[in-house]
């Protein structure tokens, strides 16, 4: 059997380990992501709010874009237009 010369290095399985657990949280994000695009097309900002809350967030309210024109980008810049942007606490 083999003994590894520095204890302090994570062994192979360690890192593959690691790797394709990140990759895989890479992938689950992309894929939540791309399906909340989809579920906000589908839905009015009303339907948005009441399904929020109703999965236990204290408050939610809808920031439309001339809201985030005029408390963000007053320097100039826009944001993208036409998005609906959802602020949620617990």
């Amino acid at each position: 059997m083999e003994q590894r010369k520095n204890s302090t290095e994570p062994d192979n399985t360690a890192i593959r380990t690691a790797l394709w657990r990140a990759l895989h949280i890479k992938w689950m994000i992309s894929r939540i992501s791309s399906m909340m695009k989809l579920v906000c097309n589908w839905l009015h900002p009303e339907e948005v709010l009441e399904l929020v809350l109703s999965t236990g967030f204290k408050e939610a309210k809808t920031i439309s874009t001339k809201d985030m024109e005029q408390y963000y980008f007053a320097n100039g810049l826009l944001p993208a237009s036409g998005e609906v942007f959802l602020l949620a606490t617990t």
